[in-house]
């Protein structure tokens, strides 16, 4: 920006806050003090006591954001004079809060008189006192700025005022240097345990050493109260050395200390590393384990699984039975949390049963989900035979929800990729049937195993084929299984052609029970309840409603305004007609477009190949699905050679899919980052629907990274003028990423059309200011100077004011 216009917006703000009326000095005041600049200091100064509030407060708001030049001396004495003089609290909560952010030493002298409270005030007030605001911005304010000065002065308030800002002094203490930190030190060794906590809590922000250890001995204070705050202090601390005292306190009497304890710890976890297993030994977990209760215990494994290296995993570590023993323990847990823990350590710890475990814990459908979709993905991790998997994962795919299902998918992906033994049926011809759209019984399955089992003709001649006989010595045939088909078929023969259904009850049979209604509130819930039981395609009255009404007409005089009300609410019902209410429910995926999620997750050439296939199919659904998972593997990987071949139907259903389609091949083919589609995506950014639109932008800009022909500029133009905000905004970003590697500042057209867009649009104005910041600042503050001070661009000028405090902050 150069100097010449930052000067006549300085001047422009200037005529606003002198001559301006309420608002525009309030916007003036707001941009004052965006840009900070001492060019308007006077100004805002004499608007410091004006007569609309609002005016007062933003001009002091203002002051505390310019940055310090030259003698401040005047600015500080007239914020003082308001926080002193003015009648109002919020124009002195503002003053207040100006001075706190200017660091000068009457500026601090002010803050610790006012620290003190107010000093005229009365023993008893019996309406709010503004000087409580300011006494407690004030402490706030000298804890920000952190000078040991206020120590003393701190110290005297905390025994002087009452217990409302007593932790606030407290925090203010601790920031103000090593005096300040000694000080709460001391106060944590008082005998009042009000005290001893809210000096944890204020020690739970320092840095030194001396702070911590004071912290670390309120970990065995006599009082509840104390050890959960000093346990949160540590855990904000992040103190690791003291994570295995934390875990300790797990076994504290108090449910607070324990709870707390828990949360501190698990605020930690992330940042274990393996180098903590120097002072956090996997013998110390181990023990503790077995003296917690199970949200503990799952806390432990957490913590193992942070602190042993996959790829430093020691032998001896793998042979140590105790770690063994407890992961045995908690993958056999009755609490979800710690089973999941357990899991989470299976592909570091090898634990030689493991897969025996989790088919036998799949069978416990009382488990939680997120429990069970754990248990079925580390299937993948183990080391054991994949085969062994196949039946258990298939019976819940015939009988689990989609969100279990799932999991259930990619699991098998995984182990598609394991080696398989040759001629065995294993997971990748499970997986391939499931894609084909057959659903395999566990039957059917069991047959398929056995067939791959079984020896082919002359593969071993030593072996003597075994004849089953009967008692006479003659061969006989054993009895084969039945499939579930048989089996069905033979228990509806049992039952003849129909199951025998009850016979329907006659409403007319005096034997019939029908509730009678007792009050009129009970028939209208009779009445409810009855129409909510109806079949959707029955409409006529029942006659409850009537009856309701024959009662309402009978009430007495002084309750026919009840009466009126009941009827209304009648009305209502028969207009909202009940009985064709319907519950609305989630999507079920089947087993095929699970299948095709789950491929989406595995970055190879094999899974684009087999996903491309079924770019052919005809359900939208299906090729949605199929579209999502190529976006997916596009996403991580796009090198692979089998997505070359997706180009050409993405394309194509870009132009001709169902929305959703339109909008996934628009994100396909800009993860695909490939040159040929780009005539198709310009032609999409006129599509019908926004959300294609706005991904079309977002494509071509990841496919030109290095700077768009003018045609495709043009369009994004044009997009420029779309109804939608966010193709806008998605224009937007492609004209800064654009300014980055080709500039745009010379189109003078453009900066004018953004400059326009962003006075008559307030949703735009910020990414319209940001977007011209980027292109041509300097123009586009002359545009917006030009007419700023037209009476006629009155309702325009707060958005070229927002606009111009950003333009010339850059």
């Amino acid at each position: 920006m150069s100097i010449a216009v930052r000067d006549q917006f300085n001047q422009v703000l200037n005529h606003l806050l002198t001559q301006g009326d309420e608002a525009d000095r309030c916007y003036a005041a707001r941009a004052a003090g965006q840009t900070g600049a001492h060019n308007n200091l006077q100004a805002l100064l004499d608007n410091l006591c004006h007569e609309d509030i609002d005016v007062c407060v933003d001009a002091a708001d203002a002051l505390g954001h310019l940055k310090p030049a030259g003698n401040t001396d005047d600015l500080i004495s007239r914020l003082i004079a308001v926080v002193e003089q003015h009648p109002e609290g919020d124009a002195k909560a503002a003053a207040a809060n100006a001075l706190a952010r200017l660091d000068h030493p009457a500026a601090m002298a002010a803050l610790l008189s006012w620290a003190k409270g107010n000093p005229a005030a009365n023993d008893f007030v019996e309406e709010w006192d503004d000087w409580w605001d300011i006494q407690l911005n004030a402490v706030n304010a000298l804890g920000r700025l952190g000078h040991s000065d206020a120590v003393p002065v701190l110290l005297n308030v905390l025994e002087e005022e009452p217990l409302d800002i007593e932790a606030d002094i407290l925090r203010a203490l601790s920031r103000c240097g090593e005096p300040g930190i000694s000080a709460v030190i001391e106060l944590s060794r008082s005998n009042q345990p009000r005290i001893v906590r809210r000096s944890m809590n204020a020690l739970g922000q320092c840095e030194c050493d001396a702070s911590l250890i004071a912290v670390f001995k309120g970990l065995r204070h006599d009082q509840p109260d104390v050890r959960s705050h000093a346990a949160q202090a540590i855990g904000q601390r992040q103190a690791m050395k003291y994570f295995i005292d934390l875990l300790y306190l797990l076994k504290d009497q108090d449910t607070d200390v324990r709870q707390q304890a828990l949360n501190a710890a698990q605020s930690m976890l992330p940042h274990l590393q393996p180098y903590h297993s120097k002072h956090l030994t996997p013998e110390k977990f181990t023990e503790l384990h077995q003296q917690l209760d199970a949200r503990g215990r799952g806390l432990i494994l957490n913590a193992l699984d942070q602190l042993i290296s996959r790829d430093l995993l020691a032998e001896e570590l793998q042979e140590q039975a105790s770690l063994q023993s407890a992961i045995r323990e908690s993958l056999n847990s009755a609490d979800g949390e710690e089973t999941e823990a357990a899991v989470q350590l299976l592909h570091k710890v090898r634990i030689s049963d493991a897969q025996q475990q989790i088919l036998a814990r799949l069978e416990e459908t009382g488990l939680p989900l997120t429990t069970r979709r754990r248990l079925v993905s580390a299937l993948a991790h183990l080391p054991a035979d994949p085969q062994n998997c196949l039946l258990p994962l298939n019976n819940l795919l015939q009988n689990e929800t989609a969100a279990m299902r799932q999991v259930v998918m990619e699991t098998l992906v995984q182990l598609a990729q394991q080696p398989a033994t040759k001629n065995r049926f294993s997971c990748t011809d499970l997986l391939a049937l499931y894609l084909a759209g057959e659903d395999i019984c566990s039957d059917k399955l069991q047959q398929q195993l056995a067939n791959a089992d079984a020896p082919a003709d002359g593969q071993d001649n030593q072996m003597i084929p075994s004849v089953m006989v009967n008692a006479a010595g003659d061969p006989d045939n054993p009895p084969q299984p039945l499939s579930d088909e048989e089996r069905m078929a033979q228990i509806l023969a049992n039952f003849g052609e129909a199951y025998p259904l009850p016979d329907p009850p006659d409403e007319t049979d005096p034997k019939v029970h029908k509730p009678k209604p007792r009050s009129t509130l009970d028939a209208i819930n009779l009445a409810n309840v009855e129409a909510s039981l109806q079949s959707e395609s029955r409409t006529e009255d029942t006659g409850r409603g009537e009856h309701i009404r024959e009662m309402v007409e009978e009430l007495p005089e002084d309750m026919h305004t009840f009466g009126g009300i009941v009827v209304g609410h009648l009305d209502t019902g028969s207009k909202l007609n009940l009985n064709r209410k319907k519950i609305a429910r989630l999507p079920e995926y089947n087993n095929q477009l699970l299948a095709v999620r789950a491929l989406g997750k595995l970055i190879s050439n094999d899974s684009a190949e087999q996903l491309l296939k079924g770019l052919l199919c005809e359900d939208p659904h299906y090729v949605l699905e199929v579209v999502s998972s190529l976006a997916q593997i596009a996403e991580q990987d796009n090198r692979l050679s089998a997505l070359e071949n997706a180009v050409g139907p993405l394309s194509t259903l870009l132009l001709a899919g169902t929305d959703q389609i339109r909008q996934m091949s628009a994100r396909t083919l800009g993860a695909l980052a490939s040159r040929k589609p780009i005539p198709v995506l310009k032609q999409a950014l006129l599509d019908e629907d926004s959300n294609v639109r706005m991904e079309s932008l977002r494509a071509l800009q990841k496919i030109l990274p290095k700077g768009s022909p003018d045609s495709v500029i043009s369009v994004v133009r044009e997009c420029l003028q779309d109804p939608v905000d966010g193709v806008v905004l998605a224009a937007c970003d492609y004209l800064i990423a654009e300014q980055a590697v080709k500039p745009l500042s010379t189109d003078t057209a453009l900066i004018a059309q953004l400059t326009e867009l962003g006075l008559s649009n307030s949703a735009l104005t910020g990414k319209i200011a940001e977007t011209l910041a980027s292109l041509a600042p300097d123009q586009a503050a002359r545009l917006l100077l030009t007419p700023i001070l037209n009476e006629d661009f009155a309702r325009q000028r707060p958005k070229a004011l927002q606009m111009l405090s950003y333009l010339t902050r850059t």
